[in-house]
């Protein structure tokens, strides 16, 4: 009897434990749409992850096309460099053959510094300056002569008929050193006299070969270098006393000294 009395009491508390309808069906509508949110973030993830997929796509081939077009540039830039070098090449070497052509026509030419125009005639005046050094110069050796403008001075530019003349000229030229204007010209005006001190006999160089011997000539002066010189219109230095003299083209021929 006891016995009987105690079952259905344990069946009424398990039937009190079990959940009913309505709670399971909240439960699975929330588990719905907590799916459902996450089925939506998902989406949301792929449709993102796909959007930077093909933008990194889109980008991976603007840097593939960027990096062949610097590429192509590259090759064009390597092109250009060998066709400006080899345009300099040609420009250095048609400049030198000037230079050379140039320096041949005043080949027989010398430049006389020193010799106001007033003084005389240029003919008479390097007829006097050859006598004094010895040097037989008849007025039919000279071909041409000028004046022309420097920076301070109009020195006569001679042209002679032979270069043995134009060269004995120039050799004896080092003995102007002891010679002064007023004893080369007495007559000359007190003017004249007041101008001029020294007479000089240079080479008529090119334009680019007075440069280059200004400038050595500067570096003489400051003690880089012992000598300038030019014979036939090709111009040497000396950078010791007892060193052998070296041709200069270039003021980088300078430099590299």
């Amino acid at each position: 009897m006891a016995s009987a009395d105690f079952e259905p009491s344990e069946t009424l508390e398990r039937e009190d434990d079990q959940p009913d309808l309505s709670d399971i069906h909240a439960t699975l509508k929330d588990l719905l749409k907590l799916m459902n949110k996450v089925c939506n973030e998902v989406a949301e993830l792929k449709a993102s992850f796909r959007l930077e997929e093909s933008e990194l796509r889109t980008a991976k081939d603007s840097l593939n096309e960027a990096l062949k077009y610097n590429d192509e540039l590259k090759l064009k830039l390597k092109a250009t460099k060998q066709r400006v070098k080899e345009q300099e090449e040609e420009i250095y070497e048609l400049y030198e053959n000037m230079d050379t052509l140039e320096q041949y026509t005043r080949k027989n030419s010398l430049g006389i510094e020193g010799i106001p125009e007033n003084v005389c005639c240029d003919e008479d005046a390097i007829l006097k300056v050859a006598e004094i050094l010895n040097v037989n110069v008849k007025r039919e050796d000279i071909d041409t002569c000028h004046r022309i403008k420097r920076e301070k001075t109009r020195p006569i530019i001679a042209r002679f008929v032979s270069h043995k003349v134009n060269r004995a000229l120039y050799k004896q030229r080092v003995q102007l050193r002891n010679i002064s204007f007023s004893q080369l010209f007495p007559s000359a005006s007190a003017a004249a006299r007041a101008s001029s001190n020294r007479i000089f006999i240079n080479k008529n160089l090119a334009t680019c070969r007075q440069n280059l011997v200004r400038i050595a000539n500067e570096k003489k002066e400051v003690g880089l270098l012992k000598g300038v010189w030019t014979v036939d219109g090709k111009i040497f230095v000396k950078t010791s006393p007892v060193g052998r003299p070296t041709r200069i083209n270039t003021e980088d021929d300078l430099l590299n000294l």
